[in-house]
């Protein structure tokens, strides 16, 4: 887990925050209560099959909660959310519409980023289990992704993989698309995600989506989608268990929802 990053995890490097969380939903119960959820995540967390998956859908659910709450200083009873169409979530009004968000969570970990500067994806992967990753790659990469796993041996292999995969899922979901587009036609090879215009139902829309690798965890890989360049590089991960402290009843964050504060498989849209 990525340690406490203070105030490199503020708004600063191009209004972006980055926040990890362990997916324990015993660390929140104290604080943070699954009534906080709306009736249409309930219903949702109640048709997973197995207790675990249910556990870190809602702790991932509160995390993100807890680090909107912090950014706007508010309570995380406050937050309120919806869906636009596509699927990819924002805040309800009253709530500024200018902050912008995306979750992942794989395994027993979530990972959060915020922006106030466009539109922002961010992907989780864990790096575990039995996957052809040829098979794969012949499937849904484009020839440029494929040539990069050309040569490498069976580890250098897994990671690689991996690390087009987050960056392809981050890449939708700074766009909002689901994983029914065509991701062969998704090249994120480069430093930004580019489509093949001529394949059947690829996107038309004209923005450019610039990529980060993350460092977040052994034996994970993350990926950042942004719309805008940051300046500054990729601002540090923070790790969101230092902001229970300031959950003590009141409102969390350190300016109002105008500002910005002062601190600093796979994922729900």
């Amino acid at each position: 887990m990525a340690a406490p990053a203070g105030d490199s995890a503020s708004g600063q490097d191009g209004g972006i925050e980055l926040w990890v969380a362990p997916l324990d939903l015993a660390a929140l119960e104290n604080r943070l209560g699954g009534h906080l959820l709306s009736p249409e995540e309930r219903e949702r967390a109640e048709h997973l099959r197995f207790e675990s998956d249910r556990a870190h859908f809602i702790a991932g659910r509160l995390w993100l909660r807890l680090v909107l709450a912090q950014r706007l200083g508010i309570d995380p009873s406050e937050v309120r959310l919806r869906a636009r169409p596509g699927g990819k979530p924002e805040l309800a009004a009253p709530l500024p519409s200018w902050l912008r968000f995306s979750m992942s969570r794989s395994g027993s970990v979530g990972l959060y980023a915020l922006a106030d500067a466009g539109e922002i994806g961010v992907d989780l992967e864990e790096r575990s289990g039995v996957i052809d990753a040829a098979a794969v790659a012949s499937r849904f990469f484009s020839p440029a992704e494929r040539a990069a796993l050309a040569g490498l041996d069976e580890e250098e292999r897994r990671r690689a993989f991996y690390r087009i995969w987050a960056r392809k899922e981050a890449a939708l979901k700074a766009l909002g698309a689901g994983l029914d587009a065509p991701l062969g036609a998704l090249d994120v090879a480069g430093d930004v995600a580019s489509w093949d215009r001529a394949h059947p139902g690829a996107p038309t829309d004209p923005r450019n989506w610039f990529l980060h690798d993350i460092e977040v965890a052994p034996g994970y890989a993350a990926a950042l989608a942004t719309e805008a360049v940051l300046p500054r590089g990729v601002p540090a991960v923070g790790d969101a268990r230092q902001l229970l402290g300031g959950l003590l009843g009141g409102k969390l964050g350190g300016q109002s929802s105008g500002g910005v504060p002062n601190r600093a498989r796979s994922s729900a849209r």
